[in-house]
């Protein structure tokens, strides 16, 4: 984040700099080795997540997504972005970047 989106990676540090600063019993779960608060896991033999946005993120800030596991990306695991009429592979292992406030 630091790297590719350097102002966004400011903005959200800076934010969350302040929000621990008010509540400093908050714990994040990947604490120095993450700049995201939150993290969310889909984990099943099936999984699926059906067509949302979170908007309530800040479109600005890019969710990272990843997908994890042993799967045959040509039977299944594909990445669907409904607003864009689009759906990709998403083979094990690949990650995006995406606003997920923005996207569908």
């Amino acid at each position: 984040m630091a790297y590719y989106f350097p102002l966004v990676y400011k903005h959200l540090r800076d934010q969350l700099r302040t929000l621990c600063e008010a509540y400093p019993d908050l714990d994040f779960p990947f604490k120095g080795a993450s700049i995201y608060p939150t993290v969310h896991f889909n984990l099943g033999p099936v999984s699926v997540t059906f067509g949302h946005n979170d908007c309530t993120n800040y479109a600005g800030i890019p969710c990272s997504v990843t997908a994890l596991g042993f799967f045959d990306e040509n039977a299944g695991g594909h990445l669907i972005l409904f607003d864009l009429y689009v759906y990709v592979k998403f083979p094990a292992g690949r990650t995006i970047l995406l606003s997920s406030a923005g996207l569908r």
